[in-house]
């Protein structure tokens, strides 16, 4: 009985010793992709700002994701640990950053499409976990924002029209969904949604920042609860064929946060560009507590 016994506990700390302190598994890799929304767009400072385009934020909700059994973020882990310091930067400028058994390697890029969602990535063959939001641009996000700004959209063919070019983008993120599996074959894919940018209720719409938007808000929120039906109806699709993929709503808890949100805005409103014209790239963008508190509680949660 004793040497049984003696077997059962070397089984058991075997067990913990590879699944590693707190339940975090002995190794892990995180590969983060999507677009503005993920990248953390209108949230400086960015890593490797002076050779990339993409915005990458150090306070995207990439750098809050820890699954259950981690002590802390992948980010801070790969990173080495230490403090963070304010802006939530570990030191290096990298957006690839490997310490120990952890890497965690950001690829998110603002402005990005479904066909460019894979750009440049690395780490996707050990990746154990990798998130993203596409399709935003595919739908014309900005190109929505500045026209209805800029003029009344809240028409019939400009109903039509939008509804269509989301519609169609359906096959366009189921091939981008199997692409990310083939090559992240052993990898949890989840897919968030987008937060909605204008409030529900009229008295939250008729805020002073909201004026361009008058009369149109409702038709936007439509349009972007569309987006968010195709992009789970792609993900449950591409489920349904046995990919590892999760469809993460965020609308939900961003109820209240919206732009001139009753609850106080998660989302950036307009924002003047640096050069004076149009539209700041993160204006109607997650701000920090959008990225931290919204984007990245929600997909703790799934998770957990």
């Amino acid at each position: 009985m004793r040497r049984v016994a003696a077997v059962i506990v070397l089984v058991a700390a075997l067990v913990v010793g590879a699944s590693g302190a707190g339940g975090a598994p002995a190794t892990f890799t995180y590969v983060a992709l999507g677009d503005s929304f993920s990248s953390g767009e209108g949230v400086a400072p960015y890593l490797g700002a002076s050779t990339t385009h993409c915005d990458r934020s150090t306070r995207a909700y990439a750098t809050w994701v820890q699954p259950r059994g981690f002590d802390t973020s992948v980010y801070a882990l790969a990173s080495g640990g230490g403090k963070p310091g304010a802006d939530n930067r570990y030191g290096s400028d990298a957006n690839v950053r490997t310490s120990g058994p952890f890497t965690w390697s950001f690829w998110a890029c603002s402005g990005a499409t479904t066909r460019q969602a894979l750009s440049g990535a690395t780490a996707l063959d050990d990746a154990d976990l990798v998130t993203l939001t596409i399709g935003g641009n595919d739908a014309g996000y900005v190109d929505v924002l500045v026209q209805c700004g800029l003029s009344r959209c809240n028409t019939a063919a400009f109903r039509s029209q939008r509804a269509a070019m989301i519609d169609a983008l359906k096959p366009k993120l189921e091939t981008t969904y199997r692409a990310i599996a083939n090559e992240a074959p052993r990898a949890r894919i989840v897919v968030l949604g987008y937060a909605q940018p204008f409030p529900a209720t009229r008295k939250e719409q008729s805020c002073a920042g909201l004026r361009l938007f008058a009369g149109e808000q409702d038709m936007l929120r439509a349009l972007g609860a569309r987006l968010n039906g195709t992009i789970a109806g792609a993900v449950a699709d591409v489920a349904e064929s046995g990919v590892n993929i999760a469809y993460v709503p965020v609308a939900g808890r961003f109820a209240g946060h919206e732009v001139c949100g009753r609850k106080g805005p998660w989302m950036a409103g307009i924002k003047v560009s640096s050069t004076g014209f149009g539209l700041d790239p993160g204006s109607f963008h997650p701000n920090v507590k959008g990225q931290r508190d919204g984007y990245g509680a929600a997909l703790n949660a799934a998770l957990g």
